[in-house]
């Protein structure tokens, strides 16, 4: 089926997010095919007969439901108990917290994508240096040194996806950089106890190429040329600390779980003061699920985009650059 993506491609993925093969997502790279069925004009009617494979319909379905069944719990027991039908007088108080509950939510709506677009545009900028760099080495690079440098080269950006995505130093790790290094390069590389590729690796890599750059004063390789292309190394490194940074600091877990607090106790509330005014069971239900949904699916979906790097399909674009280093 047209758009379907490989994750089986990225070990480094969370697969716990990935949304039904069938659907578009973005942990595969777009082409054209994918931007016509994304701006498609049977998208609305796509968008709700695949309801039923909604990842994010799964993840919040718990919640969703008891939140339901509360309200529905407060429709039938409010005839019994004054207690429960006084509930209908928190309708003020509902009312003035879901102000600061919009606000909630569109705080983490443009948190989640500024980091997800700040994760897209780090990477983006590291495949773009990354070539920068290639292309000057297959010109200024001594010949001798051309093929071991270039596989160097074309393995930062693979090395770079290990650290965003947590899965540095794991064997999954290690088989894509041999499949750019092979095994005796990655064995060069520096090893913890266990014997796994340790350290940081983008660093090892760029510390690598670095040698090899003033190695270049043996084969009178102009100075100019050498800084030129220590300067696209010196690029790489920014990028890598933008990686490492979006990868090690989320939104601080407590504001993350304050926003999703209130959120439940607001629908709780929500829902109960509704439930107490005597609404037909029949109109209450499929309410409290639309609400529920509504917002705790965008509670959700920021909350998947907060590691960006296990989400995005940097595979596909790694794929893209890596032939054309290595054509040096």
């Amino acid at each position: 089926e047209e758009g379907v993506p490989n994750w089986a491609d990225d070990p480094g993925l969370n697969r716990s997010l990935l949304c039904d093969p069938r659907s578009l997502s973005v942990s595969s790279a777009f082409g054209s095919e994918n931007w016509d069925r994304y701006q498609s004009e049977t998208r609305y009617a796509d968008v709700v007969t695949s309801m039923g494979r909604s990842l994010v319909a799964r993840r919040i379905a718990g919640p969703v439901l008891t939140i339901t069944l509360v309200s529905a719990l407060v429709a039938v027991l409010r005839a019994r108990f004054p207690v429960v039908a006084a509930l209908q007088a928190l309708a003020p108080v509902v009312n003035v917290a879901g102000g600061a509950v919009s606000l909630l939510l569109a705080f983490r709506t443009n948190s989640a994508f500024a980091r997800f677009n700040a994760a897209a545009d780090a990477y983006f900028d590291v495949l773009s240096s990354t070539r920068n760099l290639s292309r000057k080495m297959v010109v200024w690079c001594p010949l001798d040194d051309r093929e071991a440098t270039a596989r160097l080269v074309a393995a930062i950006p693979w090395a770079i996806k290990h650290r965003g995505q947590g899965i540095e130093g794991t064997d999954a790790a290690r088989a894509e950089l041999e499949n750019v290094l092979g095994r005796d390069g990655v064995d060069r590389l520096g090893r913890d106890d266990l014997g796994r590729v340790g350290g940081n690796v983008p660093m090892q890599l760029m510390t690598e190429i670095t040698r090899g750059l003033d190695r270049m004063n043996e084969h009178k390789v102009e100075l100019i040329y050498q800084l030129l292309m220590d300067n696209d190394l010196t690029a790489l490194h920014n990028y890598a600390a933008r990686t490492d940074r979006l990868a090690a600091t989320p939104t601080p877990p407590s504001y993350a779980r304050h926003i999703s607090r209130a959120l439940i106790f607001w629908l709780l509330l929500f829902t109960s003061s509704v439930a107490a005014a005597a609404p037909a069971l029949w109109v209450l239900v499929p309410g409290a699920l639309f609400v529920s949904w509504l917002t705790l699916g965008i509670d959700d979906i920021g909350m998947q985009l907060e590691q960006p790097f296990t989400v995005l399909a940097a595979v596909s674009y790694t794929h893209l650059t890596l032939p054309t280093i290595l054509l040096v």
